[in-house]
C-alpha cells in the first residue's frame, strides 16, 4: 500500500506525517519531527559518490532529507511538501464575474495592476475565491517568485522528495483544522501557528477561508527587544515551535540594528516613547513583497546620539554602530529575561491590527492554537481573556485514524497541523486548494505513480486474455462438431428429398438445392405449378407458441391444448387467378383445438390471434364436450400475404 507524507519544512526543523490507504479508508500510521542542524551549502563539485562516502561532510538539507527517507522506509512515497507564508505575496481582489473559467482568464492581469513592482512572467500565481456578492467576488491571489520556488523544489528533490503538490503553508493549516471536530460552519474561527521566525494567522468565517496573513513575529524573532543579540548562547524556558533553547546569530544586521534603537529608547524614555512595533506588517502582503518595508524609527540629532551612546554599551555581535566591548568603559549590564507575556501582548496587538476590519464586521466565535510557543496553558488563558472568546489547541482526535502512539498525538496536536493538512490532499480531504507546481515546476513524473498500477493492469489483462483463447478454443471444438451434425442431416435430407447426394459436394447444400429445382422447372416446363410448396413450420409454430404464452401468462386464462393440426402445404391453382390474388392455395384446415372450464375463450383467443399473429387468421368455434368442458375448435387459415410470398 502506498505511502502519502505531507512535509512542513520549516526555520528549524522537518515535520512530516505519514498517512496510509485510498481515499475511501486512509489512517495516519508514522509522525515526526527532526531538528534542521547548522546546514551549509552543497559542494557541487563533489559527485554522489563522493557526497555519500563523506561521512564528515557539513550536512545539507538534502542530506537531511535522504537520510529521514532511508531510516522510515518513505522511498518511493507520494511527498506533498509546502511553501512559506512569509515567502509568498497575497492580494485581496475584487473581480466582476463568478464563474471559475472567466476568473482564470482575468485574473493574470488585474493581479499584474496589483503587483506593479514586480514582472507577474518571473512569478507563479494561484487563487482563491472567498466568496460572492451580488454577480462579483472576492478572489485571493497568492504570488511567490520563480526562483522561491526553484529553490524550494532544488532542495526537495535533493533529497529524493519530489512532491506532487507544493502548497501554502496557511492553506493547509485550515485544510487540516476543517477535519477536526472543532471545525464548524457557523463559527468564525482564528488559527493561530506561531513559529520561529513568524506566525502564521488564518480567519475562517462562515467554514472557507477568507484572510491569512504571516506575521514577522515569532519564538524567537519575539525574544529580540528581551535578548542579547548575538552570542553563542543559547537562552532556556523558549519554548519555540522547534523546542527550547536556541542561538541568534542568524538574524538580519537591519533586524538587529532595530531592535537595539528601540531596547536604548525604552530604556531612555519608556514612558513616553513607548513600545515600537516591531512585527514585518503583511495585512496587505506577506513576505517577497515586504522587502524594504522593515519598520524605521525616525529620531532627532540628539536622540540619535542618546541612543548610539546607550546602544554601544551592550555586546552587539551583527555589525551595530555601537562602541566595540572592549572599547568601551560601559559597564555590562545583566541581560534581562525574555517575557512571555510581552511576547503573548505584541502578538495579539498585530493580529487585532491586522484583522479589525474582519472582527468588525463578524465577531470571533473561536481561537484555535497551534505551534511549539502556545503549548503552554498560558497562551490559552491569554488569548481567551485578550479576545473574550473561548480559545483552544489544535486537536486531531477522532479527526481521522491514527496508527500511533499517544505521545507522538500531543506532538501530532501540537507540530503536525501544516503536515496533515498537506497529506490529506493526496485523499481528497480538502476545503481550499493551491499548487505552486505550475507551467515550468509541473510535476511531470507520472509514470512514476502509473507504474505499479500499469503492472497491475498488465497482469490483469494477461490473465483475461488467455482465458479468452481457452474459451475460443472450447467454443471452436463445439460449434465445429455442431456444424459437422448439420451438415450431415442436411446431407441426409438431400439425398431423401432429391433421391441422391449433391453431387460434387458443394458447402452449401441450399445452393445445390436450388440448382436442382432450376433444372425441375426446365424439364416439366408449365406442369411445374404442379408441385407442392411448403410454407415456413418454423413461424407457423413460433407464433401459435407466443399466442399461447400471451394468454397464459398475462390473460390468465385457463385452458388445455387437446390437438394441434397444421397444414402447411400449398399447390398452384388449375386456373391463372385475378391480380392480388394469391396463386397458392394450402391443402386442408390447420386446426387448434382447446379444453377449457367455461366459454369466451374462442373470441379472447381470435384477438390474440390478431395481434399477435402475422401469418394466421383464426375462426373460433365452442361446443360443449361430454366430460363437461367446453371444447374451443380454432380454424387455423394462412393470410394471403404469406400465400402471396410463396410466388
Amino acid at each position: 500500500m502506498s505511502h502519502v507524507v505531507g512535509l512542513d519544512v520549516g526555520t528549524k526543523t522537518i515535520t512530516g506525517a505519514v498517512f496510509e490507504g485510498t481515499p475511501k479508508s486512509f489512517q495516519l500510521v508514522d509522525f515526526f519531527v527532526e531538528d534542521i542542524p547548522e546546514l551549509s551549502a552543497v559542494d557541487e563539485s563533489l559527485t554522489d559518490d563522493e557526497e555519500e562516502g563523506d561521512e564528515e561532510a557539513a550536512p545539507t538539507l538534502g542530506r537531511l532529507l535522504k537520510r529521514i527517507i532511508s531510516e522510515r522506509g518513505l522511498q518511493g512515497a507520494d511527498f506533498v511538501a509546502c511553501l512559506d507564508s512569509k515567502d509568498v505575496i497575497v492580494r485581496d481582489l475584487k473581480l466582476d464575474f463568478t464563474r471559475e473559467d472567466q476568473i482564470e482568464k482575468v485574473i493574470h492581469f488585474e493581479a499584474e495592476n496589483h503587483l506593479i513592482t514586480f514582472d507577474i512572467d518571473e512569478m507563479v500565481l494561484d487563487y482563491l475565491k472567498v466568496s460572492e456578492d451580488g454577480g462579483r467576488s472576492d478572489v485571493v491571489v497568492f504570488a511567490v517568485p520563480n526562483e522561491t520556488v526553484s529553490a524550494r523544489l532544488d532542495d526537495l528533490k535533493s533529497g529524493g522528495a519530489d512532491p506532487v503538490m507544493l502548497d501554502l503553508d496557511s492553506t493547509a493549516l485550515f485544510n487540516a483544522f476543517s477535519t477536526t471536530l472543532n471545525y464548524s460552519k457557523d463559527k468564525t474561527t482564528l488559527l493561530i501557528d506561531v513559529g520561529s521566525n513568524t506566525t502564521n494567522v488564518c480567519l475562517v468565517q462562515d467554514g472557507e477561508f477568507k484572510k491569512a496573513r504571516s506575521l514577522r513575529l515569532g519564538a524567537y524573532l519575539g525574544a529580540y527587544n528581551k535578548l542579547q543579540i548575538s552570542g553563542p548562547e543559547t537562552t532556556d524556558g523558549i519554548d519555540g515551535d522547534r523546542g527550547s533553547g536556541f542561538a541568534l546569530s542568524d538574524v538580519s544586521s537591519i533586524e538587529s540594528r532595530f531592535v537595539e534603537i528601540e531596547s536604548a529608547l525604552r530604556r531612555l524614555e519608556p514612558e513616553s516613547l513607548g513600545a515600537l512595533p516591531h512585527t514585518n506588517d503583511s495585512s496587505a502582503d506577506t513576505g517577497a513583497d515586504l522587502q524594504g518595508d522593515d519598520p524605521i524609527a525616525i529620531l532627532t540629532d540628539e536622540e540619535y546620539d542618546r541612543v548610539s551612546d546607550a546602544a554601544g554599551s551592550s555586546t552587539l555581535g551583527l555589525g551595530g554602530a555601537g562602541t566595540l566591548p572592549e572599547e568601551s568603559e560601559a559597564v555590562e549590564e545583566e541581560v534581562p529575561q525574555y517575557d512571555y507575556h510581552d511576547f503573548l501582548e505584541r502578538l495579539a496587538m498585530e493580529i487585532q491590527r491586522t484583522f479589525a476590519t474582519n472582527l468588525l464586521r463578524t465577531p470571533l466565535d473561536l481561537i484555535c492554537l497551534t505551534g511549539g510557543m502556545v503549548q503552554r496553558k498560558e497562551a490559552q488563558r491569554f488569548f481567551a481573556e485578550e479576545f473574550d472568546v473561548e480559545t483552544i489547541g489544535l486537536d486531531f482526535e477522532d479527526a481521522f485514524p491514527m496508527d500511533v502512539e499517544s505521545d507522538v498525538r500531543d506532538s501530532l496536536n501540537r507540530l503536525g497541523g501544516v503536515a496533515v493538512g498537506l497529506a490529506l490532499r493526496e485523499f481528497g480531504q480538502e476545503e481550499c486548494r493551491l499548487d505552486f507546481r505550475q507551467e515550468q515546476f509541473r510535476y511531470e513524473r507520472h509514470f512514476e505513480k502509473l507504474k505499479r498500477p500499469l503492472m497491475t493492469m498488465g497482469v490483469c489483462l494477461c490473465a483475461l486474455l488467455f482465458s479468452l483463447v481457452f474459451n475460443f478454443i472450447a467454443d471452436y471444438k463445439y460449434w465445429g462438431k455442431l456444424r459437422r451434425d448439420i451438415r450431415d442431416r442436411e446431407v441426409k435430407y438431400y439425398a431423401a428429398f432429391f433421391g441422391g447426394p449433391p453431387k460434387g459436394n458443394p458447402p452449401w447444400l441450399a445452393v445445390a438445392a436450388q440448382k436442382e429445382l432450376r433444372e425441375w422447372n426446365e424439364i416439366l416446363g408449365e406442369r411445374s405449378g404442379n408441385l407442392p410448396r411448403n410454407l415456413d413450420d418454423v413461424q407457423a409454430m413460433k407464433e401459435i407458441g407466443e399466442v399461447l404464452k400471451v394468454a397464459r401468462q398475462q390473460r390468465k386464462l385457463q385452458f388445455d391444448v387437446s390437438l394441434l393440426d397444421l397444414k402447411l402445404q400449398a399447390r398452384a391453382k388449375t386456373k391463372k387467378p385475378k391480380k392480388g390474388v394469391p396463386k397458392y392455395q394450402v391443402e386442408g384446415k390447420s386446426r387448434l383445438v382447446l379444453s377449457a372450464e367455461e366459454r369466451g375463450l374462442g373470441s379472447e383467443f381470435k384477438r390474440l390471434f390478431e395481434t399477435h399473429s402475422k401469418m394466421w387468421n383464426v375462426s373460433p368455434d365452442e361446443n360443449a364436450s361430454p366430460n363437461g368442458k367446453i371444447r374451443v375448435d380454432l380454424t387455423l387459415e394462412v393470410k394471403k400475404d404469406h400465400l402471396l410470398a410463396l410466388e
